[in-house]
């Protein structure tokens, strides 16, 4: 009991425990811990166990306890429980997974300390976006969420692991997304202060939209797109999780079924896009939605981004959006090199045609028709 009331004293940082989150290295950190009570006497490999111990354990503290001073960083269906992290200023990364590395770096507890605890209960924590990115894959989200990361009054959430198990867990669940997707967003928030919330949602997120959509039937949403054979010259190049047919997706939409052997895998790929494409028109058909091209995701592109979202770009955070824009969005240690052209040369012109024939009606439905390519200098 007294190991456990030691546990909870540290991540509830009371007992005077707050020193040892922000230990700068082992000795100071262990030396903290043995002032918590019952671990007075307690061996270096005795502090580990029992770290250890309470990480695997619930920690007997609500979700709404932890709020604002530690971060989801994972969620587990089975006993419907999230691991937190102690964050590290906003999210700055493309993707949230590289963000919660940063946070496990650095000061021992960073890695050390995992807490774990029930759902944030029904009717509690709340919180209203002022935006919801959805995309087709490798159509400039990551550009996007880069983008409005610069913003002073904006945290962006791109990819949470939280919230895609969360999904793959709830489906269409109308139900269950209402009971708790307000506080696991709230929890996302909770510790970037009065900054206002943006979330960057996987690609096959879209199979959810209509329960996401009746829950929040108020906050604008993006929907990005590109031309089909561009998306495709990506993934063949470098397969995201849907376009390996991860059979794990098989919850969201019966085309993520496990292929037959020897399958044509361009053609699996076709019909998961186009399957999205069409989740994306259903959902261009709410208000509150904005489309927008790839093709146009140029300076103006994003300011209209920042308007349908509601959010303020200044002199300064546009100089930073356009230096943002110059690097590659998902290694922005990268210069912006323009690929369009060498997409679409990618595929031999009759599987360029075969791509074109089966998802180019979506494509003119989807209002990409003929349009100007980020490189069409090229």
């Amino acid at each position: 009991m007294e190991i456990a009331r030691a546990y909870q004293a540290l991540v509830a940082s009371t007992d005077g425990a707050q020193d040892c989150l922000s230990a700068p290295d082992m000795a100071t950190f262990l030396q903290c811990l043995r002032r918590l009570p019952g671990w007075a006497a307690a061996g270096d490999a005795d502090l580990f166990a029992a770290l250890e111990n309470g990480n695997r354990q619930m920690s007997g503290l609500p979700a709404s306890a932890l709020a604002g001073r530690w971060f989801p960083a994972s969620y587990r269906h089975a006993d419907r429980s999230l691991a937190w992290c102690l964050p590290d200023g906003p999210p700055t990364e493309p993707f949230l997974d590289e963000y919660l590395q940063r946070c496990r770096a650095g000061a021992p507890a960073r890695s050390l300390v995992r807490p774990r605890t029930p759902l944030p209960a029904p009717g509690g924590l709340a919180v209203e976006p002022a935006g919801f990115i959805f995309h087709l894959s490798r159509c400039g989200s990551t550009l996007v969420s880069g983008a409005l990361s610069e913003l002073d009054d904006t945290v962006v959430v791109s990819e949470s692991p939280v919230l895609g198990e969360w999904v793959l867990a709830a489906g269409d669940d109308e139900a269950l997304h209402r009971a708790h997707l307000p506080g696991l967003l709230a929890l996302h928030a909770a510790c970037f202060g009065p900054r206002r919330l943006v979330v960057k949602w996987n690609a096959w997120d879209l199979f959810a939209w209509p329960a996401i959509r009746r829950v929040f039937p108020d906050v604008p949403c993006l929907l990005l797109h590109r031309d089909p054979v561009e998306i495709l010259a990506s993934h063949a190049r470098s397969a995201g999780r849907h376009m390996a047919l991860d059979p794990s997706l098989a919850a969201l939409d019966p085309v993520f079924a496990p292929p037959s052997a020897g399958g044509d895998l361009t053609a699996a790929r076709i019909a998961v896009l186009g399957r999205l494409m069409e989740a994306m028109l259903a959902a261009a058909a709410s208000p509150g939605t904005l489309a927008i091209d790839y093709a146009r995701l140029d300076d103006e592109g994003l300011r209209t981004v920042c308007r349908h979202f509601g959010l303020e770009a200044g002199p300064a955070a546009q100089g930073r959006i356009a230096a943002r824009r110059a690097r590659h969005s998902k290694d922005p240690a990268t210069p912006y090199i323009p690929d369009a052209t060498r997409k679409q040369a990618w595929f031999d012109p009759a599987t360029r045609d075969r791509i074109t024939r089966a998802l180019g009606p979506l494509h003119e439905e989807l209002g990409l028709g003929s349009v100007l390519h980020r490189d069409a200098g090229e």
